[in-house]
């Protein structure tokens, strides 16, 4: 699998968006049906950065899966810091592949405030 976006150490101006990756090739020939996509903001990938970000894309309608995930709320990412990311795929037999390679990237964007409160110096 190749990460089509974000690519490989690339800079996101945005701070939501959806993932997407090439279709692995599978040695039996069997279709894609699951993906588990997960970041971190560890390159070892040791801890999901949370929950929201350990899922499984799956085929809900016996048609191939796609190979996206769309981060699903704004503000689930900090502008300037870096991630990581790696898929693996399932095919239709049940035999999970192996992790893709981690990528990074770093998204940018605008910050929501941390405060409603103005002081007035």
């Amino acid at each position: 699998m190749v990460p089509v976006f974000p690519q490989d150490s690339s800079v996101v101006n945005n701070l939501k968006f959806t993932f997407n990756w090439t279709i692995p090739a599978d040695s039996n020939y069997d279709d894609i049906v699951n993906y588990e996509f997960q970041l971190s903001d560890r390159a070892d990938m040791k801890f999901p950065l949370s929950s929201t970000f350990d899922v499984y894309v799956s085929d809900i309608d016996d048609s191939t899966v796609s190979p996206a995930f769309t981060i699903p709320e704004n503000d689930l990412l900090n502008d300037g810091t870096t991630y990581y990311w790696h898929v693996r795929a399932k095919d239709n037999r049940g035999a999970w592949g192996q992790w893709s390679p981690v990528w990074s990237f770093v998204p940018k964007g605008v910050m929501p405030p941390v405060s409603d409160t103005i002081i007035i110096a």
